[in-house]
């Protein structure tokens, strides 16, 4: 885990991937570093390697939000002292925590702890990020477990999705996710990025 560390001047840049850890990239030779080959997917040949060291959890007081617009499409950089954990708003891990964010208390400690799983019986992975604050689990702010329906505002399917098919679908998921992404931009840490910053997003 990556507890919050004053003494600490430059910023680590993190991010989630398929295993559902936190991955920082280092140099090669660095105490604990793993080494990681890129493959092309269509060849399968090694285009890349990279060393990184991996983390559980992220520990700390969340102090700026930020939403870039990269090479990719959009992602959200959450900085937790010096540590920045940089995510595509369309991946599980980006859209879990759009969803949790609002339900913080922005002066408590957080932690993050990602997962990707197989559940048993099923063909597709669970993925996301568990977030604790005050030793309880954080839910979505979007979400009624007990009443199974969206709260705060958050956009329903026209009839309740009636007669969608995949691309009306996708196109109710994209409403939802600018409206959550609005929704961020009225926290009091949300930061707006810089032209500097929306050219080169940190990634892996």
């Amino acid at each position: 885990m990556i507890e919050k560390n004053s003494k600490q001047s430059d910023k680590v840049f993190l991010t989630i991937l398929a295993d559902g850890k936190f991955h920082q990239q280092v140099e090669e030779g660095t105490e604990g570093a793993v080494k990681r080959e890129i493959k092309d997917k269509t060849t399968n040949e090694v285009t890349d390697t990279k060393f990184e060291l991996i983390h559980d959890s992220v520990k700390g007081i969340i102090t700026e939000v930020t939403i870039i617009e990269g090479e990719y499409g959009k992602n959200i950089q959450i900085t937790i002292d010096t540590e920045v954990i940089s995510l595509g708003v369309k991946t599980p891990f980006g859209e879990d925590i759009l969803k949790k964010l609002p339900s913080l208390d922005l002066l408590k400690e957080v932690i993050l702890t990602p997962y990707s799983f197989l559940p048993k019986g099923e063909e597709n992975k669970k993925k996301g990020i568990t977030v604790y604050q005050d030793g309880i689990k954080v839910s979505s702010y979007y979400y009624d477990i007990e009443k199974k329906e969206s709260i705060n505002g958050c956009p329903e399917p026209e009839n309740g999705g009636k007669g969608f098919d995949s691309d009306d679908w996708t196109n109710h998921f994209n409403v939802v996710r600018k409206f959550m992404i609005k929704e961020i931009e009225k926290l009091p840490v949300f930061v707006e990025a810089t032209k500097e910053e929306n050219k080169e997003v940190k990634g892996f």
